[in-house]
């Protein structure tokens, strides 16, 4: 409804309802700052953006080059971009290379797959729908009372179709017993053509679940977790080990679990007694979210404490077979059965030392389980 010119400056003031049209985006203001000869439009009041894809900005300052599509936005600008919803203290864009950085407490929700990202900066190639957080990211998987929290050194995220090869090329994937994502069944426009990678120092915290390992990978297809390098899970009093773990989960609780070479489960009794199963493979499954049995199979080893109706402990059952059956009660192991080529001996507790009964290989790591999700970044 106003305009001002300044024609030594080349600036242009437009006040009151400001429109401006590009091929590339729609520009509505209250008012506007505008050089015609660097044509740079700078923001000054609460302004929207809106591109030809459809994607929102909203921002009360910075500013945008039309000549090479560079923008900088400032003030808490807020974007969203289909399901997509993200804010920061500042954003840089360049529509050129389709690159942006969001820096200052960062939040991107995703209100398809009900996930946000909460990091120090993130970095989005929107044409390649890819993006990397840094600085002391943070991953939060709503669940419908019990939502999950992953913390990493950094976290990467892609189009699943992107990563695998087409169903005809497809090789067999190195983790025994995990089946190969059909990309072929994959669209590309859907929210669950996904991936997201965690690197370093994982951490995971739920009411339920707690576990860290090294790397993560997890996929919005299959909705496992795929954990790497030195994982450790705890579920209740239980510590699950292994080389590789698997968590697969179903409407965001968890299903079963899958533990590949080195496989170890230790079940605290008191500080110095421990239950313990040691096994080539592990599967183990939950029901409403809690560890409800475990099969140990290859190799199988048990330690198991003996005790009574009024838990004092009578023996200790120290064997070996082929396949263990661990069945969980109150959170505690509360049966154990023994199949095929049983071999052990159960001893008085006078002959043996508790604090001594260990398996080859145990280790117990319970000063490292995040203990709320606060302690995510201790």
């Amino acid at each position: 409804q106003e305009g001002y010119y300044y024609a030594g400056i080349k600036d242009v003031y437009f006040k009151k309802n400001v429109l401006l049209k590009d091929p590339a985006y729609t520009i509505t203001a209250d008012s506007l700052m505008y050089n015609t000869q660097s044509q740079i439009a700078s923001f000054i009041a609460k302004t929207l953006i809106k591109d030809s894809s459809g994607r929102t900005i909203e921002t009360k300052n910075g500013y945008y080059n039309l000549f090479n599509g560079k923008a900088e936005f400032g003030d808490r600008p807020v974007i969203r971009d289909k399901s997509l919803i993200i804010e920061a203290n500042s954003i840089i864009n360049d529509d050129s290379s389709g690159v942006s950085q969001a820096r200052g407490n960062v939040v991107i929700m995703d209100t398809a797959q009900h996930t946000t990202i909460i990091a120090g900066e993130v970095f989005r190639d929107n044409k390649r729908d890819r993006m990397l957080a840094t600085r002391k990211p943070l991953m939060i998987i709503k669940q419908d009372r019990d939502s999950l929290y992953i913390a990493a050194d950094s976290f990467y995220s892609a189009r699943l179709t992107d990563l695998y090869k087409r169903k005809d090329s497809l090789k067999k994937d190195t983790v025994k017993g995990v089946k190969v994502v059909n990309v072929n069944k994959v669209a590309k426009n859907d929210s669950t053509n996904r991936y997201f990678e965690a690197y370093r120092n994982v951490r995971i915290f739920s009411d339920s679940l707690q576990g860290i390992s090294d790397s993560l990978f997890y996929s919005f297809k299959d909705s496992t977790f795929r954990m790497y390098q030195r994982p450790v899970l705890w579920a209740n009093h239980s510590q699950i080990t292994g080389d590789t773990i698997n968590l697969f989960t179903q409407n965001k609780k968890a299903k079963r679990i899958e533990v590949f070479d080195n496989s170890f489960i230790a079940n605290q009794l008191d500080p110095d007694i421990f239950n313990q199963i040691k096994s080539t493979r592990m599967v183990g499954r939950f029901t409403d979210g809690q560890l409800d049995s475990v099969r140990a199979t290859g190799l199988a080893q048990t330690i198991y404490f003996i005790q009574d109706e009024d838990s004092a402990y009578t023996g200790i059952n120290e064997s070996s077979c082929d396949i263990i059956d661990i069945y969980f009660g109150k959170k505690e192991m509360e049966k154990i059965i023994f199949r095929s080529q049983v071999n052990g001996t159960i001893w008085p507790m006078f002959m043996k030392d508790p604090k001594a009964m260990r398996l080859p290989n145990f280790i117990w790591l319970e000063d490292r389980r995040p203990k709320t999700k606060f302690d995510l970044f201790e």
